[in-house]
């Protein structure tokens, strides 16, 4: 393995087996711990692998991973097991997407490629060579395109069906770890190393609004299930919510312990922040307060992803695993009305 990833292993001394299942208990400190915790058994002589990005299938059943051993891999997520290794990469896998409708998953990163996978037959459908490092992607939710971004300053939107390029948008800043296309397809957001976000209106794509964000870099945007509001975190510690209409901002919640590295809204009332603290705190939009502390992750929570099939929360951590949580709504709206109980 890499020798650059070692210093993500230090200290993780007490990973948990692959598919051991915890009972999801809430704690009188607003505290819950994993439903389930799935791994990769590290190959012989070999460290296991850091899990980078995570993506789920829209009935919620399939799983697929990316990470430092530049593999992609697809879990059914019932018995925790992979069923499908798609091989291809040559370098670490930064994200993956999932196509609405369709047998497709995408993946990109550090090798400068995209590849487009069909993730029942496990055969690599088409490659495109990028020309630079990428780190993010998604399709828009008719499953028409396909919007990649990465190193340079340049969002290539692709046809999803032919793979070809159809247009290449500026992204105003220069590496982007952060994009996220609202539920109903009509706009487009990504974020950028000097703390800018750009927002697009969908199919024209024409600017909406420059967000001058975050002092620092940008790891997470993310819109509600709604599409009005769009949250958006990094390295400065903010979590921050801003109008998806013209890029006005409606709110800062208090600095958080650890970098904001990913974000999910979990239903249209809690949005959950994965932070370099390794931990992931739910937040209620309505009261603007934090509900909830997701802990047993000993690396930082580098990516999320919500499956409103399961009511399932699923992180992918620096510490090799991902985690499962079950966050049903009844629950969720009982721990809500116990503000005493929150840390």
């Amino acid at each position: 393995m890499p020798s650059r990833r070692a210093f993500l292993m230090t200290g993780l001394s007490t990973l948990a087996v692959l598919g051991r299942c915890h009972s999801a208990v809430a704690q009188s400190t607003g505290q819950i711990t994993a439903a389930r915790v799935l791994e990769v058994p590290a190959a012989l002589g070999q460290e296991p692998v850091v899990m980078s990005c995570v993506t789920v299938s829209a009935d919620g059943q399939f799983l697929a991973t990316g990470g430092d051993d530049y593999l992609v891999r697809i879990w059914r997520l019932a018995v925790g097991q992979v069923i499908q290794t798609l091989r291809g990469h040559t370098d670490w896998v930064r994200g993956v997407a999932w196509h609405p409708s369709a047998p497709q998953v995408a993946s990109v990163g550090d090798d400068r490629s995209l590849r487009i996978w069909n993730p029942t037959t496990n055969d690599e459908l088409h490659a495109i060579d990028l020309r630079q490092p990428m780190f993010a992607l998604g399709y828009t939710p008719d499953g028409h395109a396909l919007i990649v971004a990465g190193f340079d300053d340049v969002i290539r939107v692709f046809d999803a069906s032919t793979y070809q390029l159809i247009r290449e948008l500026n992204a105003a800043s220069s590496d982007v770890r952060a994009l996220a296309i609202s539920p109903d397809g009509t706009r487009l957001a990504v974020g950028s190393r000097g703390g800018r976000i750009r927002l697009w209106s969908l199919p024209e794509f024409a600017v909406v609004a420059d967000i001058d964000a975050h002092r620092q870099r940008i790891r997470a945007v993310s819109f509600s299930p709604d599409g009005q509001q769009l949250a958006s975190g990094g390295e400065d510690r903010q979590l921050r919510l801003w109008s998806s209409v013209n890029g006005a901002a409606i709110v800062t919640l208090p600095d958080r312990p650890g970098k904001i590295m990913s974000l999910a809204w979990v239903g249209p009332d809690w949005l959950a922040a994965g932070a370099s603290d390794n931990t992931i705190r739910l937040w209620q939009r309505a009261q603007r307060a934090e509900v909830l502390e997701l802990t047993g992750h000993t690396g930082s929570v580098t990516s999320l992803v919500w499956s409103p099939a399961q009511q399932t929360l699923i992180s992918g951590s620096f510490d090799t695993s991902v985690r499962l949580w079950n966050l049903d709504r009844e629950g969720m709206l009982k721990l809500a009305r116990q503000p005493e109980q929150v840390r």
